[in-house]
């Protein structure tokens, strides 16, 4: 859309595209300012912007709201210069439009699912990854700082950062796991130990997956990690007081039998088959 105007600011010409766009006829824009156009709150303001940037042989861009015959609005980039004689008098200004409404819906709907995405993704849990081809981050949850003490941005930078936090006695099966596995195309799971930024040793159950386009392209592979330390260490103590309970039924002098719920003879103990 194109719209020229003389040095009192009123139109004097516009094309067709500016017809099309606004809905009037050249005969009802001329002798007009080109503030009927406008449906900003403030379009005096930005009409007087607008008359003093071209006074001064400026030109301004910018985005605004306008407005058609019939009412109905749209969101429009513009661009308007000045339109001097040879010495450099202001006869007036040309000022390019654009309608941007579709373009602007499409950037919010975008926001939008970004801002959906970011929500599920960095507010998990879980420490979440996303690992491309060439075997770089290209996401990372902020959940790893709470299991790992390292920031987003300290993994980022340095792609091996992982491989170095792993408990040397477990690396080179996890090693082979992260590294020779990265094109398996199935999900897979590993239990390993990580030494935090603090000297903390922590367990991580891990599970990752491929990832693949919508066009069915490899993307590369999801990982999932959670902090199983408390469940480790539960187990250890039940381990621990399993064995406890063995040594005292194999060793006691006493004889002992063990039934189930239904009174069915379980086991002896080696004394209850010395007695008999």
């Amino acid at each position: 859309s194109v719209i020229v105007t003389n040095h009192n600011y009123e139109i004097e010409y516009v094309n067709k595209a500016t017809e099309e766009l606004y809905g009037y006829s050249r005969e009802e824009l001329a002798g007009l300012t080109p503030l009927i156009l406008n449906a900003e709150p403030m379009a005096e303001d930005i009409q007087r912007d607008i008359y003093k940037a071209v006074s001064s042989g400026e030109v301004m861009t910018g985005t605004v709201l306008n407005k058609r015959k019939d009412g109905s609005t749209f969101v429009c980039d513009f661009k308007v210069s000045p339109l001097s004689d040879k010495d450099g008098r202001v006869l007036g200004y040309i000022g390019i439009q654009r309608d941007i409404t579709e373009q602007k819906r499409v950037e919010e709907a975008l926001q939008e699912s970004e801002e959906r995405y970011r929500t599920v993704a960095d507010f998990t849990y879980d420490w979440e990854y996303w690992l491309g081809p060439d075997g770089d981050f290209r996401y990372i949850s902020p959940s790893c700082e709470r299991m790992t003490g390292y920031r987003v941005d300290e993994f980022l930078r340095d792609p091996k950062l992982l491989d170095r936090i792993i408990h040397p006695d477990d690396y080179p099966v996890i090693a082979q796991h992260i590294n020779g596995e990265f094109k398996n195309k199935e999900a897979l799971h590993a239990d390993f130990r990580i030494i935090s930024r603090s000297g903390e040793e922590r367990w991580i159950s891990h599970w990752c997956q491929p990832v693949y386009g919508n066009d069915g392209s490899w993307l590369g592979r999801r990982g999932s990690n959670r902090d199983i330390t408390e469940q480790k260490r539960i187990e250890e103590i039940l381990q621990a007081s399993e064995e406890r309970f063995r040594n005292i039924y194999e060793e006691s002098p006493v004889g002992i039998e063990l039934y189930d719920c239904d009174g069915r003879l379980l086991t002896v103990n080696r004394a209850c088959l010395d007695i008999f």
